[in-house]
């Protein structure tokens, strides 16, 4: 689960810091809001691949950082010869 979003320079978004509780969540808002760029953020951190031109034209790179809770590896996992540190 994403705990807190943070996006600077990416589209049209300047610089947003979102964070999340547990829970359902809904994303609205007005056409231009950021309501796509909130969406690509996380594809991004999904493994999407970035284009040079997803970065504002005022800036020199874009940044998006994530703080995450993982659910626990299952315990079978181990079972398999994978070694799980903490």
């Amino acid at each position: 689960m994403i705990h807190r979003l943070f996006i600077q320079n990416l589209i049209l978004v300047e610089k947003a810091e979102l964070h999340f509780e547990d829970g359902f969540h809904v994303i609205t808002g007005e056409t231009g809001a950021g309501k796509s760029a909130v969406l690509h953020a996380i594809r991004l951190l999904m493994g999407a691949k970035a284009d040079a031109q997803q970065i504002r034209s005022d800036a020199t790179c874009a940044i998006i950082e994530a703080d995450l809770q993982l659910p626990k590896v299952p315990l079978w996992l181990q079972d398999d010869g994978i070694e799980i540190s903490s």
